[in-house]
């Protein structure tokens, strides 16, 4: 969808809106009726907060919900750690990848340790979101 720059009136409004669904906890029909307009113009907009990125909607995956693989894996191969990264597609692998890599080494490194890299997906997804884990020394 093309979507047309909005007004800073209709971002406030936008916003607004947003609050009070999601954060608020009010229905469409209480936020209509509080504005003064139709549940489905409340809904297109609430829509369209999403297009904008005004709202991003996120599911917290909890890491617990991987740590009884993850000892698994340990004792069952006899490895050292072992990290699973969530995806939901090829798309999302090598980010999702690189960014649980990232915080692996973030654990482990020490001030003065030499780390050998390779060039790869994983490596350049991570670091592309992160500067702070190429960094480190």
């Amino acid at each position: 969808m093309n979507l047309h720059p909005l007004t800073p009136e209709q971002k406030n409004e936008y916003t607004r809106i947003a609050y009070y669904y999601y954060e608020a906890g009010q229905t469409q029909d209480q936020i209509a009726q509080r504005l003064g307009i139709s549940r489905q113009r409340v809904n297109r907009i609430l829509a369209e907060c999403i297009e904008r990125g005004i709202v991003r909607i996120t599911v917290d995956r909890s890491p617990e919900e991987y740590f009884a693989s993850e000892s698994a894996l340990e004792e069952k191969y006899r490895l050292k750690a072992v990290r699973l990264a969530h995806s939901l597609g090829a798309d999302q692998l090598y980010g999702n990848l690189g960014v649980v890599a990232g915080q692996y080494l973030k654990s482990i490194v020490k001030r003065g340790d030499i780390i050998g890299c390779v060039p790869g997906r994983g490596r350049r997804a991570r670091c592309s979101r992160s500067r702070s884990c190429c960094s480190r020394t």
